[in-house]
């Protein structure tokens, strides 16, 4: 456990010089203090951290690496809290495999989260900022909780990629707006609702009802 000044921030940086953390290391976040980061830097890539985080408040996971680097976390991820993933482009990537249970949701900016296991991003709602892409990495359902909302901001892509899934989420809000129930996908998908922020075979099921908005 760490605390800090309720004003000041608190960083764990972990660089290429160093090795991630393993299983017989937890992290747990407790609710007071200020912000909290986990940054990873440099040409930190292909490694798979097995440290479980417990988070009892949100924290911001930050990927400040090279091009085309990242890392696996495969450790459980629990607690009330929630989790902003950033970075320094969407070349840059977190890898999720772990049954995560974490409460406060997620979201997604200036970089690319990579998931491969059911509920790997907990059972919050899930925002794709302008700059942030949700890709899937394995043919798994139900990486987000069916009772999550889902919210996407122009410029924010989820890909599917060559898997054929269907991902059940219980309401989808496009800038700002509500959108219609039905199965969503890319464009030439031939889903009922089609758009171009969704790339690669799989679908989304929104299961909510709402109201038809103009599709980009």
């Amino acid at each position: 456990d760490k605390d800090s000044e309720t004003s000041s921030s608190l960083t764990w940086a972990f660089s290429e010089k160093g090795s991630l953390p393993g299983a017989k290391t937890t992290f747990h976040v407790a609710e007071y203090g200020g912000p909290v980061t986990f940054q990873w830097a440099k040409n930190q890539t292909g490694g798979t951290a097995n440290a479980p985080f417990i988070l009892d408040r949100d924290v911001t996971f930050n990927a400040n690496v090279n091009g085309n680097c990242g890392n696996t976390f495969a450790g459980i991820i629990s607690g009330k809290g929630g989790i902003t993933f950033t970075g320094n482009g969407t070349d840059r990537f977190f890898r999720l495999t772990g049954a995560n249970t974490y409460k406060g949701g997620t979201s997604i900016n200036k970089v690319t989260v990579k998931v491969g296991t059911t509920s790997a991003l907990g059972t919050g709602d899930v925002s794709i900022g302008a700059t942030g892409k949700l890709a899937y990495d394995a043919d798994r359902i139900d990486a987000i909780a069916d009772a999550a909302v889902v919210r996407v901001t122009t410029g924010g892509v989820i890909d599917f990629g060559t898997h054929a899934v269907t991902e059940k989420v219980q309401e989808l809000i496009v800038d700002g707006a509500k959108q219609a129930a039905g199965i969503w996908g890319a464009v030439g998908s031939g889903a009922t609702h089609e758009a171009d922020w969704i790339t690669g075979s799989g679908f989304l099921k929104v299961a909510g009802m709402g109201f038809t908005v103009s599709v980009r």
